[in-house]
């Protein structure tokens, strides 16, 4: 429950959710693997999918951590939040450019 979901070709991550730091990976086939675990507990939180990883942001607590993931595990802290946040809504856009618009000042490496 409150948990995020992430698809990659392997399968769907559900990460987090109420009272937990583990990841599940739902295959095609059925098979549920624990891949890693979180650095920060992640309810009622966001998540921005990428092909190759994961942003997490806020959730329950009042969070305002933003953490980004890949299939190994934690790979960086992101600067927070200006305000905490949870079951809040959250994504990325594509402009007329076909690129994702961002912004480029906090998150320039993605």
């Amino acid at each position: 429950m409150g948990h995020s979901a992430w698809k990659t070709s392997k399968g769907v991550y559900l990460i987090g959710g109420r009272e937990t730091t583990t990841t599940e990976l739902l295959t095609d086939t059925g098979i549920q693997l624990q891949p890693f675990n979180l650095k920060y507990s992640h309810f009622v939180g966001c998540a921005i999918a990428f092909e190759d990883k994961v942003i997490l942001s806020g959730g329950h607590g009042a969070t305002s951590r933003v953490v980004v993931y890949n299939e190994s595990g934690w790979v960086e802290d992101l600067p927070n939040l200006n305000q905490y946040r949870w079951e809040h809504a959250c994504g990325y856009f594509i402009n007329s450019d076909n690129k994702m618009a961002r912004n480029k000042s906090i998150y320039n490496k993605y």
